[in-house]
């Protein structure tokens, strides 16, 4: 039996001729090696059953290495995430949030239930949640990409709700190769990557054998918001109310303190005391009663001699009104600091190694290692929280030392107030996330009787990440450190002075001694582990000579696989414990699965070559699996083609598919965070007048702290007002309960190739996915579960018992610390059309090749419902803090290519299109659309240059509200935020 042919049959590329075209396709494909391909059967992504067709009944994107070279991508999320049927997972961008991963997020579905495989085998997870990064699989190293979008679980088991990705690697290569790269902005000369990689292979004992090894390294620069002026500053007067001069947000009475009741018309801002814009004197010292856009005000108090709220530490008094908006707002600009592309360091290699023990047997292995380090970095760490200090504290001037004395109810000396100070002495928050992954696999496969294929494999894989946390607060030490009083020659001193306590004067910026900082900072770090083996067999071929239809013999495979998953968490007592400011308090975690599956396919030709059924064929395959978790799960499909005429094919698939719950869903203890969320019982959302003033003194609001601020006025300090954008929420805690995810998946459509237009295809497909038993936070998150409680809709009877508002567990200054455990609440359907074409032709005045491709997305259905309790959201054409990154309504990426001989160019074109607030703000972010440029030029056999520039015309991201902004006051990962960028690299081949 010849060896290329044997290896064609098992591992041919699948090039899917009309059906499954490159997203971005190489210009020219020689005829001649179209005509050679047909005649081999190959393995396509979705299947383990290898045909002589290249249509799949699955739409299949393909991405080449051809791809991935003349787009300058260093990184393969780069390549993925503009796919149309994408959404951005993490990648360079993702700062806060992020984790130093790069992961991929088909359909919108989450990165969860996107299962990302290289050459059919699954690629070992690196968190809790079981997804992939991408960093882990070398970008040198791909041959092609597959992704198929809807379950695929029938074939690959768990995680597969949404699609899968499919990275098949060169496994064949002889010689010596060298890649250098480079790419900077334009304009900036920031935003560098320097890139390079090196691969030898060569073939032994006549061809029998091949070894084929890669290394490679990336460097990648760090780059700030403070770098882009669309970055470096909330917009609207926004930030944080932590500052760095320390803001208490207690209501103190200025004018016991001294401060007049008047207008000061040295003030830039106009006021002397109050809140800006809510000003209750006018200039000739009377109440004024709107303010200088025509807005109704409230004054704090009634009568003119009263002016009151909440303080900032800082003036040439020490103590003065906060003022919480407006041009001269107190509000802390956290954006300059904030990364808005991570650095990154990663070294990669790969080994994959073949070697035919007979003609009809060969044993093959693979070794990936790679090693990342990808930092994030944070504005100095806010604390928020409630102290207590000596009224005597020598740090305190002589009016705040009068305003905290108001606080000293009890006349003990001591005044505890909640205060919010930006610790800047103390430095940034810096996470370093440097993570090792490996995965070696090794297999035996080859032919039974000249015609029965089998694959006998075992693999296993690791990822260990060692987090080091800098820059953060030990919240004891900090209470400790700013009880402080004086001693009897007038000193500051600690109240108590163990552990080396050294007092903290933390009234006014920059007032923290090295010492005090150095004692309050804590030193954190936390180690993981994630642990996988897999163990695999299948057996495949057809039915010939017992079994033929007369469309040919039924093709069938079966197998077993069995799977076992462990990760392990370990951090530093002060991040398991909470003792913590700047970051969010993470427990450990441990826990593990394994599960045992049995699968079996098989694909029958009913007619072929006959009138009116060129093809008619069905196929289906089910899949059996036992958790140790869930217990038995069942996920099936079944799916038909039929070609009435040559060139037009029509094609259908139904999926049921599963996911089971992962380490982080079961196993993970109650921790804190802190998402994006509107109190309804907040003074500027107007609880009164929206008739939600008892329940919200049902749930926990101090009754004299619920009242209304009118419209235009930004606050009123005399009743409760929600203290920041974010509201700490308690997520996970171990749930045994948790079942898995179910889903629903149905694909229609067609592939044309009209005899009349040589060298088109197009190709149409509606989809549709429906996930039951959705896993996701109790309410669908902390919003969520507000709205619930406080709705109407939702609410009717306005019940405290209702269970979201139980959730709420309200403190005892009316502040919302919502409780939100997982489970399977949730229900999440979309479904939509792509779209794609391959146009290639000859222009006989030009010389050369032309291709265009299209690839689009037109997302008809994107709903997603918390509960059964909850309204639906609808999320197509939308973004924001429910709908998260922004799920356009249509999005295209257009190719146009030429290819002459040792010379190719692209003209790329990626459309996003417009998205809303889901928040009802009327915030819209427009269509926008990017041009980027490339090309090659095979200088001689051994010489390959290629290059190109990224947003060609320089488009920059639209500025949003912070409140729905994800970061950098845009969404980073859809819309470019680094401006027009080039790119060159060197090929050297031998």
């Amino acid at each position: 039996m010849n060896g290329k042919t044997f290896r064609n049959r098992l591992l041919a590329s699948s090039v899917f001729a009309g059906a499954a075209m490159a997203v971005v396709a190489a210009p020219a494909v020689a005829q001649e090696d179209e005509a050679e391909a047909v005649q081999e059967t190959v393995l396509v992504t979705g299947s383990r059953i290898a045909k002589q067709d290249f249509v799949s009944n699955s739409p299949i994107a393909t991405v080449d290495a051809e791809t991935f070279e003349l787009t300058g991508s260093v990184n393969t999320e780069d390549v993925l995430n503009s796919l149309p049927q994408a959404i951005p997972g993490f990648d360079r961008t993702s700062n806060n949030p992020g984790d130093g991963t790069a992961t991929a997020n088909l359909r919108g579905l989450g990165s969860a239930r996107t299962l990302v495989l290289v050459d059919g085998r699954r690629m070992v997870p690196a968190r809790s949640d079981g997804v992939v990064d991408l960093n882990t699989i070398p970008p040198a190293m791909i041959e092609r990409v597959e992704v198929i979008t809807g379950g695929a679980s029938a074939v690959y088991g768990s995680d597969a709700i949404a699609g899968v990705v499919n990275f098949i690697l060169k496994d064949d290569f002889e010689g010596f190769e060298a890649n250098l790269g480079y790419e900077s902005t334009v304009e900036y000369g920031d935003a560098q990557f320097w890139s390079a990689d090196f691969t030898i292979g060569a073939n032994f004992d006549n061809g029998r054998g091949n070894v084929t090894t890669n290394f490679s390294f990336t460097d990648r620069e760090d780059v700030f918001a403070s770098q882009r002026d669309f970055a470096a500053i909330i917009p609207g007067g926004g930030g944080s109310s932590g500052v760095p001069d320390g803001h208490t947000f207690d209501t103190f009475d200025f004018t016991a303190l001294g401060v007049s009741p008047v207008l000061n018309p040295t003030d830039p801002a106009g006021i002397s005391c109050g809140v800006e814009g809510t000003s209750i004197v006018d200039t000739d010292g009377s109440l004024a009663t709107m303010d200088d856009n025509g807005n109704p005000l409230t004054p704090f108090t009634s009568g003119d001699e009263f002016c009151g709220g909440q303080g900032i530490f800082a003036g040439p008094d020490g103590f003065r009104p906060w003022i919480d908006s407006g041009a001269n707002s107190d509000r802390y600009n956290y954006a300059p600091v904030n990364y808005l592309q991570l650095p990154q360091e990663r070294f990669a290699t790969t080994t994959i190694a073949r070697y035919e023990i007979t003609d009809d047997m060969e044993v093959y292995g693979r070794f990936t290692g790679s090693f990342n380090q990808v930092p994030q970095q944070l504005a100095p760490t806010p604390a928020f929280t409630s102290i207590t200090t000596q009224v005597d504290n020598p740090f305190l001037s002589d009016q705040a030392r009068a305003a905290l004395a108001q606080l000293d109810t009890d006349g003990d000396g001591s005044a505890t107030t909640f205060i919010g100070r930006r610790m800047e002495e103390t430095g940034g928050r810096i996470s370093n996330d440097d993570r090792f992954a490996f995965q070696f696999q090794v297999g035996l496969q080859g032919l039974i009787a000249d015609r029965y294929d089998y694959d006998v494999y075992f693999q296993k894989g690791r990822t260990q990440n060692n987090n080091d946390l800098e820059g953060d607060i030990s919240l004891d030490r900090f209470l400790q450190a700013v009880n402080v009083t004086a001693d009897a020659n007038g000193n500051a001193v600690c109240v108590d002075t163990s552990n080396g306590c050294a007092p903290l004067n933390l009234f006014g910026q920059g007032n923290i001694s090295a010492e005090a900082a150095n004692f309050v900072r804590n030193r954190i770090n936390a180690k993981s582990e994630y642990n996988q083996t897999v163990f695999g067999a299948s057996l495949a071929g057809d039915t010939s000579g017992l079994i033929e239809l007369p469309g040919g013999p039924i093709g069938w495979a079966f197998g077993g696989e069995y799977r076992e998953e462990t990760f392990d968490f370990r951090p530093s007592d002060a991040l398991a414990q909470g003792n913590i400011l700047g970051f969010n308090a993470a427990p450990p975690v441990s826990g593990g699965f394994d599960v045992y599956d049995v699968f079996a396919e098989f694909y029958a030709p009913i007619l072929a070559d006959v009138p009116f059924a060129e093809i008619l064929a069905v196929e289906g395959a089910i899949r059996v699996s036992d958790y140790s978790t869930v217990g038995q799960t069942e996920a099936y499909k079944v799916g038909g083609e039929w070609a009435p005429v040559e060139g037009l094919r029509f094609r259908t698939l139904f999926n049921t598919a599963v996911r089971a719950p992962n380490v982080a869903e079961l196993f993970s203890p109650q921790s804190n965070g802190f998402p994006g969320a509107q109190d309804p019982c907040s003074t500027t959302n107007r609880p009164v007048a929206n008739g939600i003033a008892t329940l919200c003194a049902a749930t926990g609001v101090p009754a004299n702290l619920i009242g209304d601020t009118p419209e235009g006025d930004p606050a009123n300090p005399a009743f409760y007002q929600q203290r920041n954008s974010q509201i700490e929420s308690l997520f996970n805690g171990v749930n045994p309960d948790l079942a898995q995810e179910e889903a629903e998946t149905l694909t229609v459509g067609a592939v044309w190739e009209p005899y009349f237009i040589d060298g088109l295809t197009i190709a149409v497909d509606y989809y549709t996915i429906e996930i039951e038993d959705y896993i996701t936070s109790f309410g669908g998150g902390a919003q969520g579960v507000l709205d619930q409680c406080y709705g109407a809709a939702f609410n009717p009877s306005q019940d405290p018992n209702n269970p979201f508002c139980i959730a709420l567990n309200r403190q005892s200054n009316g502040e919302a610390l919502p409780l939100l455990p997982n489970a399977n609440s949730g229900f999440l359907e979309t479904s939509g059309i792509d779209i794609s074409a391959n146009y290639g032709f000859d222009v006989d005045a030009v010389p050369g090749d032309f291709t265009v491709t299209y690839a689009a997305l037109l997302l008809d259905k994107w709903d997603f419902q918390a509960s059964a309790a909850s309204d639906v959201q609808d999320c197509a054409g939308f973004f924001g803090n429910f709908c998260d990154d922004p799920i356009p309504e249509y999005k295209h990426n257009a190719t146009f290519g030429w290819a002459n001989g040792p010379f190719q160019a692209q003209l790329r074109w990626e459309y996003i299109g417009e998205a809303e607030d889901d928040g009802g703000s009327g915030t819209t972010i427009d269509a926008t659309s990017y041009f980027n440029i490339n090309g090659a030029w095979d200088v001689n056999d051994n010489l390959r240059i290629s290059g190109g520039i990224d947003n060609l015309l320089d488009e920059e991201p639209q500025i949003l509200p912070d409140s729905i902004a994800e970061q950098a006051n845009t969404y980073p990962g859809t819309y470019d935020v680094f401006g027009r960028t080039a790119y060159v690299s060197a090929k050297v081949r031998f």
